[in-house]
């Protein structure tokens, strides 16, 4: 085996993964300068692949070429844009909350990302900008070595309502909710905890007309809502146009119909 081979070997022990050209020179016992000349040489025999400036990604020897090969893509998630987590309908996929099957990943992250859609290593992302307080309602997901935080069920209920196109759709945000309801991941005390710390008031106002339609039982889950709708009148839907008739009692503008079809 030569000598870069078994270098690569050794960077590889270590960083567990995931390439940042920051330790290489430690691991390796190297200047900067000679371990970025490493890194571009292993690039271009594709042994690694560059995700972004300074972080890479070791192939498989049996990939030809990167563009056959992509590793699991919530861990490019986390190396590229964290602080981040997996959410909406990646997150409902991941805790059986949807069969919809999408292509593009969710990653809500706080790195201000300068495109709210990338495509890396053939799998596009849907990067949604948040505030580092709102990186709550997250758990530990063991991908292989790395461990990726993605929304909990009941988080994941609050960004699809705060922003149904996270779902794809209105629609399949309902049928999250009532996924949700039906599951072993139904946990209201949480999600009204995550209403709460979120503190955007339409969202109890969604919650409750909902909850009464498709849990009216959950009496105080519905009054804990009541309490929070606050002034003025919100969109049922907020990414639909600003027609339909109000709801005084939630103050809302019913711009979607709720349709409750089977889920499977």
């Amino acid at each position: 085996m030569s000598s870069l081979k078994l270098m690569l070997g050794t960077l590889l022990r270590q960083a567990g993964g995931i390439i940042r050209s920051e330790i290489v020179p430690g691991i390796l016992s190297v200047s900067k300068p000679k371990a970025r000349s490493l890194l571009h040489r292993w690039a271009a025999q594709h042994w690694i692949v560059r995700l972004k400036r300074g972080i890479y990604l070791p192939l498989p020897l049996e990939a030809e070429s990167s563009d056959r090969w992509a590793e699991d893509p919530w861990v490019i998630a986390n190396a590229i844009f964290s602080p981040c987590y997996i959410g909406g309908w990646s997150a409902g996929e991941h805790w059986g909350l949807t069969e919809q099957i999408f292509r593009e990943v969710i990653v809500y992250t706080s790195n201000l990302p300068r495109k709210g859609k990338q495509e890396i290593l053939s799998t596009p992302f849907l990067l949604k900008r948040t505030s580092t307080k709102r990186l709550f309602g997250t758990v530990p997901v063991w991908r292989g070595q790395n461990k990726i935080q993605v929304a909990d069920p009941s988080r994941t209920l609050v960004d699809v309502f705060n922003d149904p196109s996270v779902a794809g759709g209105f629609s399949q945000a309902v049928r999250l909710l009532r996924a949700y309801l039906a599951s072993d991941h139904r946990d209201l005390n949480k999600l009204l905890h995550y209403l709460v710390l979120f503190d955007v008031g339409a969202l109890f106002k969604r919650f409750g007309y909902l909850f009464n339609i498709l849990a009216p039982q959950e009496t105080v889950f519905i009054a804990e809502c009541r309490q929070r709708i606050g002034k003025g009148y919100s969109k049922l839907d907020p990414s639909a146009m600003s027609k339909g008739p109000h709801v005084r009692a939630w103050n809302l503008r019913i711009n979607q119909t709720v349709t409750i079809d089977p889920l499977h």
